[in-house]
Order: structure tokens, then C-alpha cells, then sequence
């Protein structure tokens, strides 16, 4: 059996895309660093950086403009660079999620619970039973939610909240139940076929 830089194959065939990144590191001076993402598997990725990098921590890996966070794993440091595996920070404990989730920019009104007050928002990502919320406020896990865009309303859990940048945080609902919004040209063009 053939065997991948980072130990990973299927059948001999090795799963090293080589794919060019960025990558920083949170909390360190260490910015505007190179490397590869060499393989992954559910809830992990391998990099291959020319530089040594600490054996924990958060970091941040970009692609065109698309991120991934994630925490340090393992980094194994040799002549030439280092090879480093880290935990994808949204995949569940097992590695994989249950379904897959899709970048979106929508604007949001999201009423915590127990305030009646809405805070503004953005939702940065959707899947079948969840939705990642954009805030610059912090939202109690478990704690019920319901969320408004354009087209709906949705009601979920906070299932995680945890700060990004500056005063904003990223959280994560699990969606209960979605109301959709009946808009005025819903509205319209049923009243014309109707009156057909």
C-alpha cells in the first residue's frame, strides 16, 4: 500500500492536494504565513507550512477568500517546515457534520430570549437543521432563539456562541421550526390566478 505524506490512502491512492493557503494564528505575531493543505479527513486537516508552528492554539486557514477556524492539534517541526494537524472547529465531537452547510450573507433580526429586543445580525451560513449567526452580542447556550430575514422566521437553540474579533461572536442554532413570510407578491400572484 502506498503510503500519503500525512498516512492518509484509499485503496494506494494518496490524498494530498498540495492546495496553497494562508494561515495566522491568533494571539501571536505570527501572520501572512504560507502552507498546503495536504489532506483531510471529517473534522480534521493536515498543512504543510515552511516554518515552525506551535504544537496548540487557535488558527485560521484561507483559501481564496473562504476561511476555516480551527485549534492545533499536533505540529511535528523538521528541516524545511513543519507538518501540522488541526481540529476543524465546526464539526461535531465525532469529526462529521451531520449535514452540510452553505455560506450565505443575509441580514437578520435575532430575538434572544427573554429580551423582546431585537439585535441586528448576520446569518453567514445555513444547513438542513442549522444556521451560523454573525452578532455583537453574546447568546447563552441552550437558550431559545428566533431568528427573522427577508423571507422567514425561524425558531432554534443556541448551540454555541464564542467571541471572533473585536465585540463580535459567532453562533451556532440548531433550528427547531421555520415560519416563511407570505410576501405581497406571493400575495399578487395568487389573487391574478385566482381571479383567472
Amino acid at each position: 500500500m502506498k503510503t500519503a505524506l500525512c498516512g492518509l490512502t484509499n485503496g494506494g491512492l494518496t490524498h494530498n492536494l498540495h492546495l496553497p493557503v494562508g494561515i495566522s494564528l491568533s494571539g501571536t505575531r505570527l501572520t501572512g504565513v504560507n502552507g498546503f493543505i495536504e489532506s483531510f479527513v471529517p473534522g480534521e486537516v493536515s498543512l504543510f507550512v515552511d516554518c515552525s508552528l506551535p504544537s496548540d492554539g487557535p488558527i485560521t486557514v484561507e483559501f481564496n477568500g473562504a476561511c476555516l477556524e480551527g485549534e492545533i492539534l499536533s505540529s511535528l517541526t523538521f528541516a524545511g517546515g513543519s507538518r501540522t494537524n488541526i481540529l476543524v472547529y465546526d464539526s461535531e465531537e465525532s469529526g462529521r457534520r451531520r449535514n452540510p452547510r452553505f455560506p450565505v450573507v443575509l441580514p437578520a433580526r435575532v430575538y434572544p430570549a427573554g429580551s423582546g429586543e431585537a439585535i441586528k445580525g448576520t446569518i453567514v451560513d445555513i444547513s438542513q437543521d442549522g444556521l451560523g449567526l454573525e452578532l455583537t452580542a453574546a447568546l447563552a447556550i441552550d437558550s431559545m432563539v428566533a431568528i427573522e430575514s427577508e423571507t422567514c422566521t425561524t425558531f432554534g437553540l443556541v448551540r454555541h456562541c464564542r467571541r471572533t474579533a473585536g465585540i463580535q461572536f459567532r453562533i451556532g442554532v440548531s433550528m427547531v421550526y421555520v415560519m416563511r413570510k407570505k410576501s405581497k407578491r406571493f400575495w399578487d400572484s395568487w389573487l391574478n390566478k385566482a381571479a383567472i
